[in-house]
């Protein structure tokens, strides 16, 4: 269940490689029996080796005093803090994630199957300035109910049972952004049905997905209006005599 020092840089190179993270950009962490162990303050992830990372006691002190481990830990530790089921934390730039990240957009459309199934919706974090408690404290109430969140003009956060649970994560909302954003830019993209979409939410157990889960947002269309119940029905037809009347 707990990863070695190899584990965390095998990631961390996989982050880099798929440009997920550039320069010193970026944190990984994962937690041991007893504490944690976390990437450096300030180091490029691409070209770390395993006596640079920095493990932390239960308490999350440097076992090494020498070594500084990164200030973005505050994030992780809100993570771990509230969810018993997390063991890695991987917090990065991806490019498309990070564009819904720095718009107005939210990535929350049922749009693709798949997404609809593993991930849902992607909630985002007000914008807060990064290392400080502003920023972890912001993520706090949405993890309880999600295990990837956008940052507001910043970036992304996931949090997985493992580290290859937690990429795997990481990857599926970056694929799930550049999907979307292009589906946008074509000018119709084409939402899943409400009756589709949970028959397709129904599957996650099947599957062993284990949440929690942020239900995506299913087109309302006459097509599946039938699927809607009668409170859902009443407030389409105000909104429609709203939207005459102006």
């Amino acid at each position: 269940m707990y990863p070695t020092r190899s584990d965390l840089i095998q990631f961390c190179r996989l982050m880099f490689d798929r440009h997920y993270l550039i320069s010193t950009d970026g944190n990984v962490s994962a937690r041991l029996q007893g504490g944690f162990l976390v990437t450096p303050s300030g180091r490029n992830k691409g070209l770390l080796v395993e006596s640079d990372l920095v493990e932390l006691d239960a308490s999350h002190v440097p076992k090494n005093p020498s070594q500084k481990p990164s200030s973005e830990f505050l994030m992780h530790r809100v993570f771990y803090e509230e969810r018993a089921d997390i063991y890695a934390v991987l917090h990065c730039h991806p490019t498309w994630a990070t564009v819904f990240a720095c718009t107005d957009w939210e990535l929350d459309d049922c749009l693709m199957t798949e997404s609809v199934v593993g991930l849902g919706s992607v909630p985002k974090a007000k914008i807060a300035i990064p290392s400080t408690s502003g920023l972890s404290e912001g993520i706090r109430p949405l993890i309880r109910s999600a295990n990837a969140v956008l940052l507001a003009n910043h970036g992304l956060v996931v949090g997985g049972s493992n580290l290859e649970d937690a990429f795997n994560r990481l990857e599926t909302v970056e694929h799930f952004a550049r999907i979307s954003y292009l589906a946008r830019m074509s000018g119709s993209p084409s939402l899943i049905d409400k009756k589709t979409v949970r028959m397709l939410e129904d599957l996650r157990e099947g599957y062993g997905m284990k949440g929690p889960f942020i239900n995506c947002k299913p087109c309302a269309t006459a097509k599946n209006l039938e699927e809607l119940d009668k409170e859902e029905i009443k407030r389409s037809i105000v909104e429609s005599i709203l939207q005459k009347m102006r």
